[in-house]
C-alpha cells in the first residue's frame, strides 16, 4: 500500500473526539480519493509501459518495421497528416513499438512518401493501359476521323467497354484528343509522302524536256502544262500544291546551270594550262635560240647502223 495512503488511515484513527474523529474521517476519505487518483494512473501507466512495443522489442530495426506494418495496415492516402492518423493508431501496441515521438513523425513522413509513389506508380499504369485501349477502340471505327469533334464520337462510343474504362469524360475528352492529334499527324504524313512521290515524277518530267540552262518559269510552264494534259496525268501531280512546282523547277534549273559552268571552268581551266605551257617553250626557246635547230640535226642525223 502506498505510504501516503497508510499516513491518512493512521491520522484519522489517533484523534480523539467524535467531531474530530468525523472531521477526520472526512480528511480521511478525501486523502483516500486523492491517493487513489493519484495512485492509479500510474500503476496504468506502468502496465502500458510493459505492453509489447517497448521493452518486448530487442531489435530496432524489427520495431521500425512493425510500425511500418501498423501504417500499412491504417488506411493512408497521399493527402493524410500525422494529426489525422494518430487516433487510428495511438491504441495499437505497435504504435509503441517506436517509443520516440520524432521518429515515429519522421517514419510517417517517409511512409507517406512511399504513399505518393506507390500511388503514382499505379496511376501511371492504369493510365498506360487505359489510354493504349482507348486508342485502339477509337482506330477500329472507320467513321471516326481527325476532324470528328468529340459530342459526334460520344454516342458511337459511349458502349465500348475501353470507353467505360476510363474514370470521367475529363479523361475521355482527353484521350480522344490525343486520337484525333495521332490521326492528323497520320494524315500528314500520308499528304507528305504522297507530295515527295509526285515532286519525284514532276522532276522526271522536267528532265524528259530538256531543258537549257537558264531557262524560264512561264515558257517551262507552258511546255510541261501541255505534256501533263496530253499524256493524262494530272492525277499523278494532284497531291502537289501550286509553289511545289516552281520550287521544283529552281532546283532543277539550278543544276542545270552549275554543270553548265562547271564545264566552261573547266574548258577555262584547260585553255589556260595550254597556253601557259606554250609560254613556258616560248622562254625556253628565247634562251637557248640554237636548241631547235640541234634538236633538228640531231633529229636527222643517221644512226651508224643505217651507214652503207
Amino acid at each position: 500500500m502506498p505510504e501516503a495512503y497508510k499516513e491518512a488511515l493512521e491520522g484519522a484513527a489517533k484523534t480523539n473526539g467524535y467531531g474530530t474523529l468525523i472531521a477526520a474521517s472526512k480528511r480521511s476519505s478525501t486523502s483516500m480519493a486523492l491517493t487513489l487518483q493519484t495512485f492509479i494512473p500510474a500503476q496504468r501507466e506502468a502496465e502500458e509501459e510493459s505492453t509489447p512495443g517497448t521493452e518486448a522489442y530487442h531489435n530496432k530495426e524489427e520495431a521500425k518495421k512493425d510500425f511500418i506494418r501498423l501504417l500499412r495496415k491504417t488506411e493512408i492516402d497521399p493527402t493524410s497528416e500525422w494529426n489525422e492518423i494518430l487516433p487510428l493508431i495511438i491504441k495499437n501496441p505497435a504504435f509503441r513499438a517506436v517509443p520516440n515521438p520524432v521518429e515515429r513523425k519522421q517514419l510517417f513522413d517517409n511512409f507517406l512518401e512511399t504513399v505518393r509513389t506507390e500511388v503514382d506508380e499505379k496511376e501511371k499504369d492504369r493510365r498506360h493501359r487505359v489510354r493504349e485501349a482507348f486508342l485502339a477502340m477509337c482506330r477500329r471505327h472507320p467513321e471516326i476521323h481527325h476532324y470528328t469533334r468529340f459530342k459526334t464520337a460520344k454516342p458511337i462510343l459511349q458502349e465500348e467497354t475501353d470507353w467505360k474504362a476510363a474514370k470521367d469524360d475529363e479523361e475521355r475528352r482527353e484521350l480522344f484528343e490525343e486520337f484525333r492529334s495521332e490521326a492528323l499527324q497520320a494524315v500528314d504524313a500520308q499528304e507528305d509522302s504522297e507530295r515527295d512521290k509526285a515532286k519525284r515524277k514532276f522532276r522526271e518530267l522536267l528532265e524528259s524536256l530538256e531543258l537549257e540552262p537558264y531557262a524560264r518559269w512561264l515558257q517551262t510552264r507552258e511546255r510541261f502544262d501541255s505534256k501533263i494534259r496530253a499524256e493524262g496525268r494530272q492525277e499523278e501531280f494532284a497531291a502537289m500544291h501550286e509553289l511545289d512546282y516552281l520550287v521544283v523547277f529552281e532546283e532543277y534549273v539550278k543544276e542545270l546551270e552549275k554543270k553548265f559552268n562547271d564545264v566552261r571552268q573547266a574548258e577555262r581551266d584547260a585553255k589556260y594550262r595550254r597556253e601557259r605551257e606554250n609560254r613556258e617553250a616560248f622562254n625556253v626557246v628565247s634562251r637557248f635560240p640554237n636548241l631547235w635547230l640541234i634538236l633538228g640535226i640531231t633529229a636527222r642525223t643517221p644512226s651508224k647502223g643505217n651507214n652503207h
